[in-house]
């Protein structure tokens, strides 16, 4: 990969992450009231859920944000924890974003996007 883009791909990733967990979270509050409805303890296993994918969308959509304008530093920690976020999706059975998740953290490792992000200023 062209290391002046990983910056880049990472910011794609992240919209497409956050749109999905969008989804998701709209498909789990449903599941949610249905649960609550149907069996009190399974629904507050659905709110949990809800919760960690709520938490993942709001960090894909920050990431993007700021890898969009990139006129903030801190912005390294911000994506390795968004990306640790859409990890923890899987128990959405989000799949897509679990994948992105890891090729984020992937691509993070490599030292050229760290140089990357270094350059631009938001490392």
């Amino acid at each position: 990969m062209n290391s002046n883009k990983n910056a880049g791909i990472i910011k794609v990733l992240f919209l497409v992450s956050g749109i999905l967990n969008l989804i998701t979270i709209l498909s789990w509050v449903i599941i949610t009231i249905s649960a609550t409805l149907t069996f009190p303890p399974l629904g507050c296993l659905a709110v949990l859920i809800t919760f960690v994918t709520t938490a993942a969308c709001i960090y894909d959509f920050i990431c993007y944000y700021r890898l969009q304008n990139l006129n903030r530093t801190g912005t390294y920690k911000t994506i390795k924890i968004a990306a640790v976020l859409d990890i923890c999706v899987i128990f959405s059975l989000n799949i897509t974003s679990v994948v992105f998740g890891i090729i984020i953290l992937n691509m993070l490792s490599k030292p050229e996007t760290k140089q990357e992000l270094v350059e631009k200023g938001i490392y």
